[in-house]
C-alpha cells in the first residue's frame, strides 16, 4: 500500500520539501529573492576587499611560480585586498 502512495504522491512531496528548504534559506538571508533586482548590486557594495590573486597585498609584486617568490608567500588579507604576503614583508611588520 505504501508503494502505491509514494508512486502517486512522491513528486508532490518532493516539491513541498524543496519549497520548504527555499523558504528556510530565504528566511535566513542566504537565498536571494528572485524578484529582488538590486540583490547583486547590494552584495557588490558590501564587499570591500578585492581578490588580487597571486600578488602581494603590500607591494603588489607577483608571487606566481617561477618568480622566485612562490615559496616565500603566505595567504593574507587586509582592509583592501585578498592575496598573499611576502615573507620579507612580514619581517618589517613584526
Amino acid at each position: 500500500m505504501s508503494d502505491s502512495f509514494l508512486h502517486n504522491h512522491q513528486s508532490a512531496l518532493d516539491n513541498q520539501r524543496e519549497d520548504d528548504a527555499i523558504q528556510y534559506l530565504q528566511d535566513c538571508g542566504v537565498y536571494p529573492d528572485p524578484d529582488d533586482k538590486f540583490f547583486l548590486w547590494r552584495l557588490m557594495m558590501n564587499c570591500k576587499q578585492v581578490d588580487i590573486g597571486d600578488k602581494c597585498i603590500e607591494c603588489m609584486r607577483s608571487t606566481v611560480f617561477g618568480t622566485g617568490l612562490f615559496v616565500n608567500r603566505l595567504p593574507a588579507d587586509n582592509d583592501k585586498y585578498i592575496g598573499y604576503l611576502l615573507s620579507r614583508t612580514v619581517i618589517f611588520y613584526e
